[in-house]
């Protein structure tokens, strides 16, 4: 579940990895508050991929439920934002499938 501070092209990135995504925009969310985003991909059991530190304080909350993706791109062109998954994305899986409820990319 990609965030409303990212672009709605990075959802066409991820199944390319082999993953489903869907962006916030596409479920009608883009003005939700962040507890409200956090719930639905509870609900879903969804990775929220964001640039927004604030998640951090649902995923460290005991019985959170859903995963974070955290992006540290500062402010960076589309085309590497959307690079640094590319480079880094099998370590990023094995974290998550190893239990892993946060990743973080610098």
């Amino acid at each position: 579940m990609v965030d409303q501070n990212l672009p709605l092209r990075l959802v066409d990135l991820l199944p390319d990895l082999g993953h489903e995504a869907v962006h916030v925009k596409a479920l009608e969310m883009t003005t939700a508050p962040d507890p409200s985003i956090w719930r639905y991909a509870v609900a879903d059991d969804a990775i929220v991929v964001s640039e927004d530190g604030d998640f951090l304080a649902f995923e460290r909350h005991p019985g959170a439920g859903a995963r974070l993706l955290l992006i540290h791109a500062g402010n960076v062109s589309n085309t590497a934002l959307f690079q640094r998954p590319l480079d880094i994305w099998p370590p990023v899986v094995n974290r998550f499938r190893a239990g892993d409820r946060l990743v973080e990319l610098r």
